[in-house]
């Protein structure tokens, strides 16, 4: 997404106060990642004054899925995060998140394993599969 068309989205969204998703790189990422955010436009006007000036309040977040949590017991090469309660793959290991039967909107632990990444060049897509081969 260029900077316009970004400017064009919230600015679009926020006159209701919406959602919109678009693909956010910088120069060090090797590959887009795909981004939600909320926009809302304010309008400011201070006390006695008849000017008006118009903000846009914005919050991003990465779309990627939620942490298995460690009371179901974590993967392999994996450990518990206190006091967050959720599990974090070892240095060398990435999650890679399996697909799921539970019923979208319901709240459910993705099931996941920590692939090992040494010496791999890996990929991460959207529904939180990785997919690693040898560098």
């Amino acid at each position: 997404i260029s900077p316009r068309q970004f400017i064009e989205h919230y600015q679009e969204e926020a006159s209701v106060g919406g959602w919109f998703q678009y693909d956010w790189q910088t120069a060090t990422m090797s590959a887009p990642e795909k981004r939600k955010a909320f926009a809302l436009e304010v309008l400011y006007n201070p006390i006695g004054s008849t000017v008006r000036e118009r903000y846009y309040l914005i919050s991003s977040f990465v779309i990627s899925p939620a942490p298995t949590r460690c009371e179901k017991g974590c993967p392999a090469n994996s450990e518990c995060v206190m006091p967050e309660g959720h599990c974090m793959c070892k240095f060398g290991f990435e999650m890679s998140f399996l697909p799921s039967a539970e019923t979208c909107g319901e709240a459910f632990d993705n099931p996941s394993e920590c692939i090992d990444v040494r010496g791999k060049e890996c990929k991460q897509y959207e529904n939180g599969t990785l997919v690693c081969s040898p560098c």
